[in-house]
């Protein structure tokens, strides 16, 4: 359809092809705002939503890490609980180089995430526990699990 016929259906001669033109401007200017107001607005909360994502899956790993160190102590400690029922339980071989191991990627895990106060407090009470007699006491256990608590709670989703 040509301006013409598009003039002659409008039914006015008072339209002309310049202001059509400027209309048509008009907009795109405007749909081209609207646009990049919508796309900062995506991009904005795009960027808050992958933050979020991005630390709770930190979280996630840092529990993770937890519950493999907690189950590792608790392979060494093993013989010692069944001793006190009289059975005799095999050491396994190799179990506390994987406690050293889970304990280092805990440690790593926490690097990740260093900023929160939860994260500190930990990464202190595993500082203080660091030798093999401060970890197997029983008053280790209850701290270390209110730890993981606390952590199982940040990893939840909102």
């Amino acid at each position: 359809m040509d301006v013409h016929r598009f003039l002659n259906w409008v039914g006015t001669e008072i339209v002309s092809k310049d202001v059509l033109t400027f209309l048509f401007a008009g907009l795109a200017v405007l749909f081209g705002f609207l646009a990049y107001r919508i796309g900062r607005i995506t991009l904005t909360y795009m960027r808050g939503r992958d933050l979020e994502l991005d630390t709770r899956n930190g979280w996630i790993e840092i529990h993770k890490a937890m519950v493999n160190l907690r189950v590792r102590r608790e392979l060494i400690m093993l013989p010692g609980k069944m001793a006190a029922f009289g059975v005799s339980a095999p050491t396994q071989p190799g179990v506390i180089a994987d406690y050293t191991l889970a304990a280092a990627q805990l440690r790593a895990q926490l690097d990740r995430l260093n900023d929160d106060p939860l994260i500190v407090e930990l990464a202190n009470f595993l500082d203080e526990n660091k030798l093999t007699a401060q970890w197997q006491a029983d008053e280790y256990a209850p701290k270390f699990d209110a730890f993981v608590h606390g952590v199982a709670i940040k990893s939840r989703p909102r």
